[in-house]
């Protein structure tokens, strides 16, 4: 796919999600929250990734039952937004010319196998509980002690769950 075409659908797909759920009657919407970054590609990657999470608060049932405020998404759904990110970051990698160590980092992450590990350990929630059976996480820490110096986590964009404003017609009809 093109940098156009996917930065388009990334952006259009951001822009649906920030509309109100009907599923809550409307009182209830996904805003996405992105940093400010140098490169179109490196904001299109943590749109891709707020992107992922935001879909996941609407299949999930999040969106209407957990409280508003930030979406705090399982093991699971944090593993797919980061590797979503990934595949965009593969598909724009270098259009620009400008590094992004962090994407960089996260995909040799996932070559080596190690990106379920990586998640719960370094993304780690308190809300999840067990980690899943077949995580190595003891090859991951001799692994990252020797592949991953320096790396600095990041997450550049956050998900919340907020009260839908009010649409014109409705406060018009009071």
């Amino acid at each position: 796919m093109r940098r156009g075409r996917v930065l388009g659908a990334t952006a259009a797909l951001a822009l649906a999600l920030a509309m109100p759920a009907a599923a809550d009657g409307g009182k209830r919407s996904v805003t996405i929250e992105i940093g400010t970054y140098d490169s179109r590609e490196e904001s299109a990657i943590w749109l891709s990734y707020a992107a992922s999470l935001s879909l996941a608060a609407i299949a999930s049932g999040a969106l209407e039952q957990a409280p508003l405020g930030p979406f705090s998404p399982t093991f699971e759904q944090e593993l797919a937004a980061r590797r979503m990110m990934i595949k965009i970051w593969r598909e724009q990698q270098g259009k620009d010319g400008k590094p992004f160590a962090y994407a960089d980092a996260l995909s040799r992450i996932e070559a080596a196998g190690f990106l379920p590990e990586y998640v719960w350990t370094v993304h780690w929630r308190s809300t999840w509980k067990q980690p899943p059976a077949d995580l190595r996480i003891a090859e991951f820490y001799v692994w990252q002690r020797k592949e991953l110096a320096g790396h600095e986590p990041r997450t550049g964009a956050r998900v919340r769950i907020t009260a839908a404003p009010e649409s014109p017609a409705s406060a018009a009809s009071r």
